[in-house]
């Protein structure tokens, strides 16, 4: 992480942090939410219910995520 940051401050690659640090944990979210999906399909749950609550269940961290990167960068920024 520290050198992710350093390349930052040498403007090296703020394009290729940014969808890094963006991407990858919307990309583990949503594999967590298509496995989940999977595993509901096969109980009794009908797919599209079980899909609507794994997306609620998500979009909460989604929303913390985006916000404390949007934190992270301004701070970076603003140094």
């Amino acid at each position: 992480m520290q050198s992710m940051i350093a390349k930052y401050y040498l403007n090296e690659s703020k394009a290729e942090i940014k969808v890094y640090l963006v991407l990858m944990p919307i990309l583990m979210l949503l594999f967590g939410v298509g496995l989940g999906l999977i595993i509901g399909a096969a109980g009794d749950q009908s797919p599209i219910v079980l899909a609507s609550l794994l997306l609620w269940i998500v979009a909460i961290p989604l929303t913390l995520i985006g916000y404390s990167v949007h934190k992270v960068f301004k701070k970076i920024d603003v140094i």
